[in-house]
């Protein structure tokens, strides 16, 4: 008779999961039973989604060297811990060649890594009793590793025209910080100090390959593979071409709201000089409205966007030149993936127009500032309708939030009186206002949201405190405090969604300090009531210069813990 047992065993701050397999004997007592408490893996393992994972680099060297893999296990009998036998059984290609064997080392496992090639060991770890013939299994895979994978990019430099690209990079317990990720990893004698001009960072993540994006002050961006820096795409592939006599696009802000590699992962950036760019399923990004013949399509000459955010179907901006509400519509899942057939289609079938809100809402909004924009629990962006907009009132030092429902809510138009006509017109967003009490965020305050809590709250920063704000209740609560000397000037999530391969990257925020000419980044852990985890300790990476921008870069199917 066989019999599985399934448990969950502690390894650190991670849960492990094993299974235990009864041999039959049942001569024993279940007293007796030296049972698998904890397993540890030297170098550390982390969690993936079929069991643990240790990394190799690669050096880029020619050699192939060898490499030990320890396991160190608890027992609830430590005194028969040698009573345990160790079973290797292990499936990978060598050559070319499938090779399936098992080694019976105990306690450490060799495995040969090449050092300039890619090579991964499926194992399956059995420990065995063999006084009452009981088992327990898990599961590991090893294997080599570009740089930079599963790390976070740091943009940092003293002056626009001198940025590097540098890494933080965890393999095993310690950080490695690189300040010039690309000299590091070069291969490519065309490229030269490619990060040299960077301004804005990006990400997503297809169903085969990672994409990092870089837009830089000179109007242009390329996409890299982050993981070892190889450039995949030129700007003729991701900026559309600029007109004649028009200015540069030089990017300011990215609207990423979408889960990376989603079927809806749109994206919009915005200029300095208020003009946006639109993108779908890659990093090819268009004109919109550039050739359509809506009678009613605003040209880039008549609004100036500022702040942005998007629902299921619409990006919607604040316009600071004619101080209204725009919008664009994108159109779902019928929208052209962007080839370049389909970057075409986009700017014929995309108008900007003006939303006509409600006059007296913009009355409320005169001589007010934007601060920030996001779409509430966007996470759920296909369902979720309503768009917010943080703005600052300079004459009162206050805040308010204006809100925006797509068709009035509940799917239906709503009709609103135009300021300059009498007559009605069909609105396509319904708007309300709050005022925030207590807060005080003026123009380029560090803020961001994430609709993965279910919370009403976004994060911002005043000088060297990142406070969290409840929208509904007022309350604020600091969250974290930076060293002597830094001010936050930056917050990023390293995922913004709960997205279900990517674990909780969306409870780790990156948070960049600056101290006059030095630059450091801290990151810290929220659980899911967005408070500080306490079982996480904050991590401060420093020696960089003045921070520009973050980004973190994972695969696929990668988890935190």
């Amino acid at each position: 008779m066989k019999k599985i047992l399934f448990g969950l065993l502690t390894l650190g701050t991670v849960v492990l999961g094993g299974c235990y397999e009864d041999k039959g004997n049942y001569s024993y007592n279940f007293g007796d039973i030296n049972s698998v408490d904890t397993l540890r893996f030297t170098p550390e393992a982390y969690s993936g989604l079929n069991g643990w994972i240790i990394d190799f680099m690669k050096s880029g060297e020619a050699d192939t060297v060898t490499e030990r893999v320890t396991v160190n296990p608890t027992f609830s009998a430590p005194d028969k811990a040698d009573q345990m036998d160790y079973y290797w059984y292990r499936q990978y290609t060598w050559n070319g060649q499938t090779v399936k064997d098992t080694l019976t080392t105990p306690g450490y496992m060799d495995v040969l890594i090449p050092e300039n090639g890619n090579v991964s060991y499926r194992v399956i770890l059995e420990l065995r009793d063999r006084e009452t013939e009981i088992s327990y299994f898990t599961q590991l895979t090893v294997k080599t590793r570009e740089w930079y994978t599963n790390s976070l990019f740091v943009l940092h430099g003293n002056s626009t025209q001198n940025q590097r690209l540098g890494n933080v990079e965890f393999l095993g317990d310690e950080p490695t910080i690189t300040l010039d990720a690309f000299e590091r990893s070069n291969t490519d004698p065309n490229l030269h100090e490619p990060f040299k001009n960077a301004r804005v960072l990006g990400f997503r993540m297809n169903l085969y390959d990672a994409e990092m994006v870089v837009f830089k002050t000179n109007g242009e961006a390329e996409v890299y593979n982050p993981f070892g820096l190889k450039r995949l795409q030129d700007t003729y592939f991701v900026m559309p071409p600029v007109a004649v006599g028009s200015n540069l696009f030089v990017a300011k802000t990215l609207i990423n709201e979408d889960p990376a590699g989603a079927s809806n992962d749109f994206r919009c950036v915005l200029s300095n000089d208020g003009r946006f760019y639109i993108s779908r399923s890659s990093f090819r990004f268009y004109e919109p409205g550039l050739n359509t013949e809506n009678t009613e399509h605003l040209t880039t000459d008549q609004y100036r966007v500022s702040i942005g955010t998007r629902t299921g179907d619409y990006y919607v901006f604040w316009d600071d030149q004619g101080k209204r509400f725009i919008h664009n519509t994108i159109g779902g899942n019928s929208f052209p993936r962007f080839d370049t057939d389909g970057r075409e289609t986009a700017s014929l079938i995309t108008p900007v127009l003006d939303s006509h809100i409600d006059a007296g809402i913009l009355a409320k909004l005169s001589g007010m500032q934007p601060v920030y924009a996001y779409m509430n629990n966007f996470n759920y962006f296909q369902s979720a309708d309503e768009m917010r907009f943080l703005f600052y009132d300079p004459a009162t030092e206050s805040n308010m939030m204006c809100m925006l429902t797509v068709d009035g809510g509940g799917g239906k138009t709503k009709a609103v009186t135009r300021a300059d006509k009498d007559e009605e017109s069909t609105a396509m967003f319904a708007a309300d206002t709050l005022s925030l009490d207590g807060l005080h965020i003026e123009p380029g305050t560090p803020v961001v949201y994430t609709g993965a809590y279910s919370l009403d709250f976004f994060f911002y920063a005043d000088g060297s405190t990142l406070y969290r704000y409840n929208v509904q209740s007022g309350d604020q609560d600091i969250i974290y405090e930076a060293p002597a000397g830094y001010e936050i000037v930056l917050l990023k999530f390293r995922q913004n969604t709960d997205y279900q391969l990517w674990g909780n990257l969306y409870r780790y925020l990156s948070i960049g300090l600056n101290r006059n000419n030095e630059g450091a980044v801290a990151e810290i852990k929220l659980t899911a009531a967005g408070d500080l985890d306490e079982s996480f300790e904050p991590q401060l990476y420093e020696g960089f210069d003045r921070i520009t921008d973050v980004q973190f870069c994972n695969e696929r199917m990668y988890t935190a813990e």
